[in-house]
């Protein structure tokens, strides 16, 4: 039973690394149909572009891919199976659907929890690394419930920002000089980032300190509406947060100290458990494979069951989708909507494995 366990887990496995090895061959043929200009833009030859198309499959892809790849492998493991009669031995032999199916369903939750472990560092890191490539700017780091960015002489904190108006919120100010020794520092309600280096700060405290001195008190003046030049700013794009660019315990961070500012936190709440959810559906759409690739015992063709396997994985990318909008939208809780994911997909699971030839 050990040996069989041992060949089962092996063949979904390899399977598995195939398909991915074959969708990420495939997404960069199209990267480089759609876009070879931006691919050639990145430029070092050859490792720019190398460069380029693994921030993409890191930072982009990876968490579409690696769910259809694992239940496209379970799939076709389980169709093996019953194709070839090896199901039909194994059920003489006194087999149950639950021993065949074991080793399968272990395999894809070690599968979900390594494409958990591997977002939560690889995959983050990609993508402050594209955002940083792309917009030509420094990253954007979270500490302490906002976001923090360094540029010449100036260090920002912005806590929230407004896409649609390029407004920033809660936002502190550091001027550093030449030997790094602090020369002014800013408190502001908000602040419009206008065209250039032109800021525009909303109720501000400025705080001067004497050059020279680091035991003088800074001299200290509130102002109305001030305007600002700031040499050499980050971009617009800089300073806009990236929740998708935010660990999980970030997330969590920036959803309570937003919440704390009487904000809207259904975005980054909707991150966060969609995230979660995406990781407990690789394993639920492997145990959904299973019962559909066995399928092939009764219907003796793999394309009757690749059709039907091919419409669950539509219909739950279509759930999925539009649970995102909604919970995005705060027209649905974003818990109700990744619970809701999850529990479908548990439910179809069930039922087929329940289902399923035995």
């Amino acid at each position: 039973m050990r040996t069989l366990s041992r060949h089962l887990a092996a063949r979904f496995v390899q399977l598995f690394l195939v398909i991915t090895c074959i969708a990420a061959l495939a997404i960069v043929v199209v990267e480089l149909l759609l876009d070879l200009d931006g691919v050639l833009a990145w430029g070092d030859g050859w490792r720019g572009a190398f460069a380029y198309l693994g921030l993409r499959l890191a930072s982009e892809y990876a968490s579409y891919v690696v769910p259809v790849t694992a239940f496209l492998a379970a799939f076709l493991a389980a169709a093996q199976l019953a194709s070839s009669n090896e199901w039909t031995a194994m059920k003489a032999g006194g087999v149950s659907l639950a021993a065949a199916a074991t080793p399968i369903l272990v395999s894809g939750l070690a599968l979900a929890v390594a494409m958990a472990a591997f977002h939560e560092s690889v995959g983050l890191e990609a993508r402050r690394a594209w955002n940083r490539q792309r917009d030509d700017a420094p990253t954007l780091r979270f500490r302490n419930g906002a976001f923090w960015v360094h540029r010449g002489p100036w260090i920002f904190r912005v806590a929230d920002a407004d896409e649609a108006s390029d407004a920033l919120f809660d936002v502190r100010l550091f001027e550093r000089d030449a030997e790094g020794d602090l020369r002014r520092s800013i408190d502001a309600r908000s602040a419009a980032v206008g065209e250039g280096d032109r800021w525009t700060l909303r109720d501000a405290v400025v705080r001067e300190y004497p050059p020279g001195d680091a035991a003088a008190l800074p001299t200290v003046r509130r102002e109305d509406r001030l305007e600002l030049a700031i040499a050499d700013p980050p971009g617009r794009a800089a300073l806009r947060p990236d929740v998708r660019a935010l660990s999980i315990a970030g997330l969590r961070e920036y959803i309570a100290a937003r919440e704390a500012r009487g904000a809207d936190g259904s975005r980054p709440r909707a991150a966060l458990y969609g995230r979660v959810a995406d990781w407990i559906a690789i394993a639920l759409l492997v145990a959904l494979a299973i019962p559909i690739g066995l399928e092939t015992e009764r219907t003796r063709s793999i394309g009757r069951t690749a059709s039907l396997a091919t419409l669950a994985l539509a219909v739950f990318f279509a759930v999925r989708s539009v649970g995102a909008v909604l919970a995005a939208q705060a027209l649905v809780p974003p818990a109700v909507v990744s619970a809701g994911l999850v529990a479908l997909l548990a439910a179809g699971a069930g039922s087929a494995l329940a289902r399923a030839p035995r």
